[in-house]
């Protein structure tokens, strides 16, 4: 039976995710959140068309570990990400649900490495060994992979090294609302780009 308040919360994060992004005016991608249980009923999928018009591309559909998984639920939400050329992911990767069985149910376009990876993993030559084997299995299925947690510079220059395709973490920023990441990001990529220039002339 399905859980009624899951589904809720499922349809609400949707709906209310895509309404702020459409008013804020953003052009870059959309991460929304989805129970691996849960997607849209007909109807749901109707309206969701009729308010917010073809919502094709940049969206990607972050699948959550959770205990509970529907092979059904996943196939309507599939068909729906395919026709609208959405991207998914695969999130907190080494936890729970969301491992080796998850990736081959639903090939995603990007796996989220977990922080029990990642942290110290300069220091660990058992996660590095893991998380190499990953990489290589990931890259070679046309998969992108994102290293969660990041927090030391340490950890970013071996993930750099190894190619992981994206690195998030506190080493770059605490959470922050999104009316400031616009300046973040404009104010992070010129101390980097500083950094480069100062790393070159010294070299």
């Amino acid at each position: 039976a399905r859980d009624e308040k899951l589904h809720i919360l499922e349809v609400a994060t949707f709906f209310g995710a895509t309404q702020a992004y459409i008013e804020r005016g953003y052009q870059e991608y959309l991460c929304i959140n989805s129970f691996p249980s849960e997607s849209f009923t007909e109807n749901e999928a109707e309206a969701f068309d009729t308010y917010f018009g073809n919502q094709k591309g940049k969206r990607i559909i972050e699948i959550l570990e959770y205990p509970k998984v529907s092979l059904r639920e996943w196939v309507r939400k599939s068909e729906m990400v395919q026709n609208k050329h959405w991207k998914v992911s695969l999130d907190d990767f080494g936890m729970g649900e969301n491992n080796m069985n998850a990736v081959y149910l639903y090939t995603p376009d990007i796996v989220k490495l977990d922080r029990s990876l990642i942290c110290g993993i300069d220091n660990d030559a058992r996660k590095q060994e893991n998380v190499r084997t990953y990489l290589e299995s990931f890259h070679e299925r046309g998969m992108q992979v994102l290293a969660e947690g990041v927090e030391t510079k340490e950890e970013v220059e071996l993930l750099s090294r190894w190619r992981v395709d994206m690195i998030q973490g506190y080493y770059f920023s605490k959470p922050i609302p999104a009316n400031e990441c616009k300046e973040f990001i404009r104010d992070f990529s010129a101390h980097k780009t500083s950094e480069a220039c100062s790393y070159n002339a010294d070299s």
